[in-house]
């Protein structure tokens, strides 16, 4: 199979091609509904979306709210949202408009995927959507204020995709997820090396642009560092870095959730030298696998392997949490990474099905499958405990208006800030 630098990748799809393409995202669509439908349909606000971006909003002038940091970096993205939110829709649709806007985002990932040039027919295409869709989302699922990961994740897309196709699509959402958080201006290496290997004007303005993002955002976060404003997270958790991700993708991928909260127990109850011995070699036994499916699945394989692990490392060195708190939660710090291990997946049959019948091509296609399957159970059974997304908001704005001295409820009760939106004009 000819690789995205191998293609006469200047021509533009055909016709067909593009109405392929806005057909799977119409199902897409579809199948986000149907998993959790109450969600759209009351919408949320989860969290700092209220406390801090929505709260910004209403309280500060629309060029403070619009540069306003939160622990310490900058997010283009919510700060626009909580303007837009706070200013110009009544406040009831607060929480549509955040569900939505993250819907935008989920939708944004799965287009960039199928028009993603490494996949050349309706079948891998549809399964590059279904990685998007089935990849276990705890935490991020519809959350505007964690579609930064999934904005990582079309990042790592537009870097193994055409640099001559879509060029306003994919450097607007460059600029976007760059300017949205660390988590994606972390691949700009990957685009520079990109840019030096294709020695063309349309990879260095890619490249450009997230070098810049990447180079602001980390000196707004050097500069929040160095004035106390944001904690430096400790380096003394790396070692458990094996055992996490273990627990955290490939128990998952290997062995169903039922896996994952295995390994969970055992990192906890039994934490000795042995079970962290083991935890160790299974991760590195995994990493090994995927990476050997990467090489077969070409520079796109090897360039998605290393985001993954980069977005991993970095991620996990940056959780302020304890290493208590990670073994049980922070999924969402592991979605990047999680996302493009499944894409290699991908990769790796994409790449190898049309040649003779091989290893890799079985590996491939029995661990996607097998992955695909999970993921399903994922959002069918576990996601089900989420359609209660109470508080529901209307009826927290409704009581505030009776009362102004009610402050407004976000999503989950337990979130212990409120939103104090101004008194209503009588």
């Amino acid at each position: 199979m000819k690789s995205t630098e191998d293609q006469d990748i200047g021509m533009p799809a055909p016709v067909s091609a593009r109405r392929e393409s806005l057909l799977i995202l119409l199902g897409a669509f579809v199948v986000a509904w149907l998993r959790s439908p109450l969600l759209l349909f009351h919408g949320r606000v989860v969290m700092e979306e209220g406390t801090h971006y929505l709260q910004k909003g209403l309280d500060s002038s629309a060029i403070s709210a619009f540069l306003a940091l939160h622990v310490g970096y900058y997010s283009l993205l919510m700060n626009l949202l909580g303007l837009i939110l706070a200013r110009v829709v009544p406040l009831e649709w607060a929480a549509v408009g955040y569900t939505t806007a993250s819907l935008g985002i989920l939708l944004l990932t799965v287009y960039l995927a199928v028009t993603c040039e490494e996949f050349h027919d309706t079948q891998t295409r549809a399964l590059a959507a279904a990685v998007c869709l089935l990849t276990p989302s705890i935490e991020v699922w519809l959350t505007a204020e964690d579609a930064q990961f999934y904005l990582a994740a079309c990042t790592a897309l537009i870097c193994i995709s055409s640099e001559h196709r879509h060029r306003l699509l994919r450097g607007a959402t460059l600029l976007l997820a760059g300017l949205s958080g660390p988590a994606s201006c972390i691949f700009a290496p990957f685009f520079l090396w990109r840019a030096f290997r294709r020695r063309t004007r349309d990879a260095a303005v890619q490249a450009a642009i997230l070098v810049l993002c990447a180079l602001t955002e980390a000196a707004l976060v050097l500069s929040s560092v160095h004035a106390g404003r944001r904690p430096v997270a400790g380096l003394h958790k790396l070692e458990w870095f094996g055992p996490v991700i273990f627990l955290k993708i490939f128990s998952v991928t290997f062995f169903t959730r039922l896996g994952a909260f295995l390994s969970q127990r055992l990192a906890i109850h039994h934490a000795n030298a042995a079970v962290f011995l083991l935890l160790w070699i299974a991760t590195l036994l995994s990493l090994w696998l995927f990476w050997r499916l990467a090489q077969s699945a070409g520079t796109a394989g090897r360039m998605c392997f290393g985001m993954a692990t980069v977005s991993l490392v970095f991620n996990y060195v940056g959780i302020p949490e304890s290493l208590d708190v990670i073994l049980i939660g922070a999924f969402r710090y592991f979605f990047t990474g999680f996302f493009l291990y499944w894409m290699v997946l991908l990769l790796a049959y994409a790449h190898t099905r049309e040649a003779a019948p091989s290893l890799n091509f079985k590996l491939a296609r029995g661990l996607l499958a097998f992955a695909l399957i999970v993921g399903l159970a994922e959002s069918v059974g576990y996601w089900t405990r989420f359609q209660k997304n109470g508080p529901y908001w209307r009826t927290e704005v409704a009581a505030w208006r009776a009362d102004p001295a009610h402050p407004i409820q976000v999503w989950p009760a337990t979130w212990p800030y409120k939103v104090h939106p101004p008194a209503p004009p009588r």
